[in-house]
């Protein structure tokens, strides 16, 4: 959705409103697309349509290389007088407000070519962009439009149900969170199994400070109680003198982030209409976990394993008013990258359907894909374990056969959304451009069947239920942070393709569900699930499974409750029928977490009996090179053993069991 908005916009490095650039009026004819008299070589320049909404009085153009060159020399006055023409400017400033850290990056991107000119905001942008496009100082033109996403339904303030007792964590409200763990005790339409995994990767990382979520949402609440000791500090500027840029980035006071909406270092929640959107992302992603206090996250750290990945305020959206510039995007991007952020948690897009081509999003939000390439580029990686960022959107709540834009780009993470059931929530986008799942909630099932996390105490309680791809999204970023924390932890190194293939192949089956039938949902609607067959991405996206990849242990699909049997061979390489098979051992913790019945291997194959649908390890031991174990009392083979990661399901995975 392309929306109007009065925004405030990021002081340059530089302006030009002292250089003799504000002029008495004259008149002018007024030029519109409807007039039909703007010429072919006009109609090049100005670029992506001047029908839409955009911000009053601002336009974005690209200097030409002539201009560019004459402002990269100093000669600011002449590149002002260059542009403007007959055109009265009120300012004239660099896109960025701050010079990148990657300089290079930045002009082979042309960023640095991109500017702002304001003018009354009672002048039609149309006319203004054909008197600006007439200068050969000008190579192109086009509104600063903004875009916005809001979640899907209303958002509740969260009653604490006494009887809830902690599960896995100390946390008091960890039992209401499904998205985190769901064995379908909640509501008996809850399906077991619904859940993001977390549980179980928690009995191997937790989260890592070294790793850095940017959100770039609304804004962040620092000092909740559940997410203070998570938040990313600038340390320099907390300990510095206020109104003054102590760590030299260019930024004034960003201590938690930066607020782009009102161009201060100040994340602000008390604009009118606030929602707490971005706080309920963040809880999502690190509220602190075994703190007794609230909710548990994805990762928010493990007390015996360390605190849990620092979150980075990148406020966007201020109160009612929850859209944002292209201008203002972009740079939310390039802070993001050059302060430090692995990830980029974007729980907004444009409605999906609304563009259906890449180029069609890029001709009309230049300024934000370019700081999306800037984030994305593998120069700018900021984790040592991958080598570039990454970039997680939600893919939208119009039920739409599209994904939204940004996520639809293929540099970007699209995430659709289900409800505790484990079928699609009937708001979420779907089809293509759409690259996984994840838990969003929905109103199948009152308000339990939506995502609890954090919220702000004056506007909708310290916790609050929100449901919407916007609640997804913050689940797979969150995942990533792990799988990045994890390969921290265990010295691994990986290429960007090596690590986005993981994470889409860290997923549970989704479709198996929605081969037929229907889905009834509260308001009438029915949703034919066979429509969203293969649709969804490719699956539901799962914690335990993102570190089993990190790790390079290869995983079994069993089915519970069943006794199922799975050849050995195929982990076991050519030499397998030389090796003997001696045991099966499960440490107590993947015991319980699996329900391990029984355990043995016979023959090359492992037989195994689950109760419980969870993820754990189990260790294979075999002889290699003979039929006992070699020692002092005479020859025989090595003792070997190989660890293997169990997925127990509600279904048997295909090729006999093996992911």
């Amino acid at each position: 959705m392309e929306i109007r908005k009065t925004v405030c916009i990021a002081t340059a490095f530089c302006t030009l409103t002292g250089l003799g650039l504000l002029s008495s009026s004259c008149e002018k004819n007024v030029i519109t697309e409807d007039d039909g008299i703007i010429s072919d070589e006009l109609s090049t320049k100005m670029v992506a349509g001047f029908n839409g909404e955009s911000v009053n009085g601002e336009l974005l153009l690209m200097l030409s290389d002539e201009a560019f060159k004459i402002w990269s020399q100093g000669d600011s006055a002449a590149v002002a007088d260059m542009v403007r023409g007959d055109l009265d400017l009120t300012d004239f400033r660099p896109a960025l407000p701050v010079r990148p850290k990657n300089g290079k990056l930045a002009s082979e991107l042309g960023l640095d070519r991109w500017f702002v000119a304001s003018f009354t905001p009672d002048l039609d942008i149309a006319e203004a962009g054909a008197m600006l496009s007439l200068s050969r100082g000008v190579e192109l033109v086009q509104p600063n439009r903004s875009g916005q996403i809001q979640p899907a339904g209303q958002v509740e303030h969260f009653t604490p149900d006494t009887k809830c007792e902690p599960v896995f964590m100390t946390d008091p409200y960890f039992r209401s969170q499904w998205n985190l763990y769901n064995d379908g005790s909640l509501d008996s339409r809850f399906r077991a199994g619904a859940d993001v995994g977390a549980a179980y990767a928690w009995n191997l990382c937790g989260g890592d400070p070294r790793v850095v979520v940017a959100i770039i949402d609304g804004p962040v609440k620092y000092d909740h109680e559940d997410l203070a000791d998570n938040m990313w500090v600038n340390e320099k500027e907390l300990q510095g003198t206020e109104g003054v840029d102590d760590d030299g980035n260019g930024y004034v006071d960003d201590i938690y982030g930066y607020n782009f909406a009102l161009n201060c270092g100040s994340i602000d929640w008390s604009g009118e209409g606030e929602l707490g959107h971005g706080t309920h992302v963040a809880g999502i992603i690190g509220a602190v976990n075994g703190n007794g206090k609230g909710i548990s996250s994805v990762a928010g750290g493990v007390e015996d394993k360390g605190r849990g990945v620092r979150m980075m305020s990148c406020q966007i959206f201020y109160g009612s008013a929850r859209s944002a510039s292209d201008l203002q995007v972009g740079n939310a991007f390039i802070y993001a990258a050059d302060n430090g952020a692995s990830i980029a948690q974007c729980s907004y897009g444009y409605d999906g359907g609304t563009y259906k081509k890449d180029n069609d999003y890029i001709n009309k939000w230049p300024f934000e894909y370019r700081g999306l390439k800037y984030f994305t580029d593998p120069s700018n990686a900021n984790c040592p374990a991958v080598e570039s960022n990454v970039a997680v959107f939600a893919a939208g709540n119009e039920t739409s056969s599209y994904s939204s834009y940004p996520g639809a780009l293929p540099l970007c993470i699209s995430v659709t959304a289900f409800g505790p059931d484990g079928l699609p929530a009937a708001y979420t986008n779907y089809g293509l451009g759409c690259n996984i799942a994840a838990p969003g909630g929905d109103d199948n099932f009152g308000q339990s069947s939506k995502i609890l996390s954090t919220g702000i105490e004056e506007i909708n309680g310290d916790y609050a239920w929100m449901a919407g791809t916007s609640m997804a999204c913050p689940h797979v970023s969150s995942v990533i942070a792990l799988g990045m924390s994890y390969a921290l932890q265990l010295g691994k190194h990986f290429s960007s393709d090596e690590f986005l293939a993981m994470v889409y192949a860290s997923v549970n089956d989704i479709n198996s569900s929605l081969a037929n039938g229907v889905k009834q949902c509260p308001d009438g609607k029915t949703l034919e699930l066979r429509n969203y067959y293969g649709r969804m991405g490719t699956g539901a996206i799962d914690a335990w499974q993102m570190l089993m990849q990190v790790e390079g242990i290869p995983s079994i699909i069993v089915e519970c409750g069943k006794e199922c049997r799975v050849d050995l061979k195929d982990y076991f390489g050519g030499g397998f029928e030389t090796i003997t098979f001696t045991s099966v051992e499960t440490d107590a913790v993947y015991k319980d977490a699996l329900g391990v019945v029984s355990a043995s291997v016979d023959d090359g194959y492992l037989s195994i009996r689950c109760e419980k649908k969870g993820s754990g390890k189990i260790r294979v031991k075999a002889i290699a090179g003979g039929t006992y174990a070699g020692g002092p009392g005479g020859i025989g083979g090595t003792e070997i053993e190989r660890e293997i990661s169990i997925l127990s399901r509600g279904v048997r995975g295909w090729n006999n069991g093996w992911l």
